[in-house]
């Protein structure tokens, strides 16, 4: 019996030095994730870092942009202002627009504008937004329209309609980016079909005065030359 008590002890003995090193394995591999933890919340530490840097950083030049395009958008408006003078105090004279230059503005604004709707349209197809002009002083055809005196009468009354419809057009641009910035699928969709309409209409407006120019260039006559 003393025999038998001492083998169960020494297997117990066995038993417990086993677990004592199955114990000491588990301690090492938690000592060894706690190390990589500290590491990994360390790396995380300096990302996080890094990435306020970055924010502070994109932060500050999305500013110095924001400064930029007042800037430019000044610019703009003074450089307007002085080809507005020009092209005025030139209308007199035979260095005015003549007629084959005021064709050729109305056949580039209407593929601009033809491009301008696509655009939208893209917009709102993708529910993104992308550069689109809003202000219809500022687009290709504005700076020629607000820079120019129509002095022919058979052109100033439809002439005057563009000025209406043009902003209208630009300004529900406007209005969509809004709306897909509020992702207002419905909203943006019903505004693009108003400015589909208004677009319609503008180049309606362009034909018109296109066709008046060229009525008025068989007869010898110029529609902006005073």
């Amino acid at each position: 019996p003393v025999t038998d008590t001492v083998k169960e002890n020494v297997q117990l003995l066995k038993h417990v030095v086993e677990d004592v090193d199955v114990v000491n394995d588990s301690m090492q591999s938690i000592r060894v994730s706690a190390d990589e933890i500290n590491q990994a919340m360390e790396a995380s530490s300096s990302d996080a870092e890094k990435l306020t840097e970055m924010t502070q950083y994109i932060q500050a030049e999305a500013d110095n942009s924001v400064g930029f395009a007042s800037n430019i958008s000044k610019i703009d408006d003074e450089l307007s202002d002085i080809v507005k003078d020009m092209l005025g105090s030139l209308s007199a004279s035979k260095n005015a627009v003549s007629n084959q230059e005021l064709l050729d503005v109305l056949g580039k604004a209407k593929k601009s504008h033809v491009a301008w709707i696509d655009n939208l349209k893209n917009i709102v197809d993708q529910m993104r937004k992308y550069p689109l002009q809003t202000d219809s002083h500022k687009c290709s055809f504005g700076h020629f329209y607000h820079a120019i005196t129509v002095n022919h009468q058979a052109l100033q009354e439809v002439w005057h309609k563009i000025d209406t419809t043009h902003e209208n057009l630009h300004s529900i641009g406007a209005r969509v980016l809004q709306a897909v910035e509020k992702d207002e699928d419905s909203q943006a969709k019903e505004l693009f079909d108003q400015a589909y309409q208004l677009s319609q209409n503008m180049l309606a407006l362009l034909d018109e005065v296109d066709s008046i120019v060229k009525s008025l260039d068989q007869k010898g006559e110029e529609a902006i030359r005073k």
